[in-house]
């Protein structure tokens, strides 16, 4: 599920935070380069300015009750300004 976050950066500009899960992701850097490359040609396409692209890895576990509340996933977090 894609998910955006509007929030101030850094720098105090006004960004969207918007999460690309790929739980498809096998380990090889082919693959992430080229969805970081599918992901860059997307938002140029819809008129979007990208400052940043990260990769994130949520775990799923919850420290606090030491148990396993999520299945883990692996994505592309992107930051970004129209």
């Amino acid at each position: 599920m894609v998910r955006t976050t509007e929030i101030y950066n850094d720098e105090g500009e006004f960004c969207y935070y918007t999460t690309h899960p790929f739980n498809d992701y096998n380990g090889d850097g082919t693959s992430l380069t080229n969805k970081f490359t599918e992901l860059r040609e997307s938002y140029q396409r819809s008129g979007k300015t990208i400052l940043d692209i990260r990769t994130y890895n949520n775990s799923g576990f919850n420290h606090v009750t030491q148990q396993q509340e999520k299945e883990c996933e692996f994505g592309i977090e992107v930051e970004w300004v129209w």
